[in-house]
């Protein structure tokens, strides 16, 4: 299954997007990992098949009530596995 990098910017730390995202990627069955970034985005790698990955994405573009997503950048990686299940990752 291909693993994907989603650069999700906007209004997205402090305001626990983060477990909004480990949430949701448990409910779909999404492995992966998610952490904020230096420039105040936050980055998702999941497995996910490619016709499952633009209901991924329509649900982070929802986000949780106090975030606001602008753009969601998506990258895929080649020869890439991810763990089984989904952790959350400090800086």
């Amino acid at each position: 299954m291909p693993v994907f990098v989603l650069r999700i910017q906007g209004r997205v730390q402090g305001v626990g997007y983060r477990a909004f995202c480990a949430r949701e990627a448990q409910r779909l069955k999404i492995n992966g990992t998610v952490r904020n970034c230096d420039d105040g985005s936050v980055e998702l790698r999941c497995q996910v098949a490619h016709n499952e990955l633009s209901t991924f994405i329509d649900v982070l573009n929802v986000g949780p009530p106090a975030s606001h997503v602008k753009e969601i950048l998506v990258q895929e990686l080649v020869d890439h596995h991810l763990e089984h299940g989904f952790r959350i990752l400090r800086n």
